[in-house]
Formats: structure tokens, C-alpha cells, sequence
């Protein structure tokens, strides 16, 4: 799938089964290191919901509001 999708806006790219980075040091965020910020924001968590605290279960994520819609490639 990572050959029909456009590369980030901060040239790098998307590839299964990597970790989200920070935008101010592009390093790779830490799954576990994020449950505090995750579940302070979520409003799930008042009802039970804990972060599963791996990147690989989830479907997409906005750090500092910036986020990729429909990345694929214009054939």
C-alpha cells in the first residue's frame, strides 16, 4: 500500500508500522510515554477506556492539530 501514497508534507513517509513522530523534533513518538496526554484528552476515560498504548491498533492520529486526508497518489 505504501507505494500508492503520497510522502508528508515534512518529507517523510508513511510506512506500515511506523510510529507517529513529534513535529518539533521528528523523532518517533513513544507509545507508552503518550497514555498520559491520550487519556488526560479523552473523554472515555471517565468511563473506563484506557489507551492501549501501541501504535499498530489504531486507525489514525492528530498531534498539534495536523493531520493527512487522502494521501494517495493521483493516478
Amino acid at each position: 500500500m505504501e507505494v500508492h501514497l503520497e510522502p508528508c508534507s515534512c518529507g517523510g513517509r508513511f510506512l506500515k508500522g511506523s510510529s507517529p513522530r513529534c513535529p518539533e523534533c521528528k523523532q518517533p513518538l513513544s507509545a507508552s510515554e503518550a497514555t498520559s496526554y491520550i487519556e488526560d484528552q479523552a473523554p472515555g476515560t471517565k468511563k473506563g477506556w484506557r489507551w492501549q498504548q501501541n501504535w499498530s491498533d489504531i486507525y489514525g492520529v492528530i498531534i498539534n492539530g495536523l493531520r493527512v486526508n487522502d494521501n494517495f497518489k493521483k493516478t
